[in-house]
């Protein structure tokens, strides 16, 4: 995730499959922001995600993202 030029991000929330993975509040305000969770979720034939991506700018402001996907045969 990147910011924004001249934003900073405070805090990201992290939802799969309507479950929270986490949440993290940046110790200093960043730019920029690489989570990685292994073997998060569940997998099968045709499963399908919603991964929702929240982040809260040091200004207050708040920007999501959602990707949504299907699991292969």
């Amino acid at each position: 995730m990147q910011a924004d030029n001249g934003k900073s991000i405070a805090s990201v929330r992290t939802e799969l499959d309507g479950l929270e993975l986490a949440t993290d509040e940046l110790s200093a305000p960043s730019d920029f922001y690489e989570p990685t969770f292994s073997r998060a979720g569940t997998a099968g034939p045709h499963t399908e995600h919603s991964l929702i991506v929240t982040a809260e700018l040091t200004d207050g402001a708040v920007h999501s993202s959602t990707s949504i996907w299907a699991d292969p045969i």
